[in-house]
């Protein structure tokens, strides 16, 4: 969530991370947030951590509407822009992790989101967004984690 402060409420961890106030720049017109950074493998993330009960949730949607302008990803296939959940259980051992992304190159303002499984054990998540070792510029706005009904 952004508001009139310089950072994101509920966010930690940031790092190369700046809230942007351009209208009609972001994807509604509003703020969003831009991680820039020059070098492959420097730090550009934000991370919340929140309670999830895999007993109560079996699957929840991860969205996000983002956009890349100059991203050159380290040789890891695995490693790039993303947003990020990973599972942990109730010793915080993590269980795994799913992403949206990674994403390369230059792309517009693009909605990305996907329905998840959460694993029966999992207790607690953490939400990563940003570079996550890519070099470049990444925008990113309106992150959501929907809980879908249990059928």
């Amino acid at each position: 969530m952004l508001t009139d402060t310089a950072l994101p409420v509920g966010w930690h961890y940031l790092r190369n991370a700046a809230v942007e106030r351009q209208d009609n720049r972001s994807a509604d017109g509003g703020s969003f947030l831009r991680f820039q950074v020059r070098t492959i493998n420097d730090p550009g993330r934000a991370l919340q951590g929140m309670a999830l009960d895999g007993r109560r949730i079996d699957q929840i949607r991860l969205s996000a509407r983002v956009r890349g302008v100059t991203i050159t990803r380290p040789s890891d296939s695995h490693s790039g822009p993303a947003v990020v959940i990973t599972f942990y259980d109730r010793r915080r051992a993590a269980i795994q992790s799913e992403r949206l992304g990674p994403w390369g190159r230059d792309f517009d303002w693009q909605r990305v989101e996907r329905t998840i499984d959460v694993p029966l054990a999992t207790r607690e998540a953490i939400v990563r967004v940003g570079l996550l070792g890519a070099a470049g510029t990444l925008d990113i706005d309106e992150v959501r984690l929907v809980v879908l009904e249990n059928p």
